[in-house]
C-alpha cells in the first residue's frame, strides 16, 4: 500500500517514515536495555539484512563507528520530526472529520428571506 499511514491487524496505526534503498543503513541510539523505538518492514521480496552488536561495533575503526552515529543522529532526528508531523496532521483531520460530522444537518447559512 502507498499510503504514509494505515492501521495495522492489530488496529494500531503504521506509518511509513522512510524508504531504505539498495544499500541503506537503518538503526537507532536506544540506550541499553530499551525497546528498539523503530521497525523496518520489507516491502520487496528479497532482503539482506546485517546486523551489528556492540561487540562487533568495539571492534570497528573509530572513525567509522564515529561516522554510523553521526548518521544514525540525523535519520533517527529526521524520521522523528517526520512522525510529529504526519502526527499533527493526522489530529488537524481527525478535528476537521468532527467538525464536518457535527455540522451534519445544520445549516450553517440562515435561510434566504422570501
Amino acid at each position: 500500500e502507498d499510503s504514509l499511514s494505515s492501521p495495522s491487524s492489530s488496529g494500531a496505526v503504521v506509518r511509513r517514515l522512510g524508504v531504505l534503498l539498495p544499500g541503506g543503513v537503518f538503526g537507532s541510539l536506544a540506550a541499553v536495555g530499551e525497546p528498539e523505538p523503530f521497525t523496518v518492514v520489507a516491502a520487496s521480496a528479497s532482503v539482506e539484512v546485517l546486523f551489528v552488536g556492540a561487540e562487533a561495533m568495539q571492534k570497528l575503526p573509530r572513525r567509522l563507528v564515529e561516522t554510523l552515529r553521526e548518521y544514525l543522529v540525523r535519520s533517527t532526528t529526521w524520521r522523528l520530526e517526520n512522525l510529529r508531523s504526519n502526527r499533527t496532521i493526522d489530529q488537524k483531520r481527525s478535528q476537521v472529520l468532527s467538525g464536518f460530522g457535527a455540522g451534519l444537518g445544520a445549516s450553517p447559512v440562515p435561510p434566504m428571506p422570501m
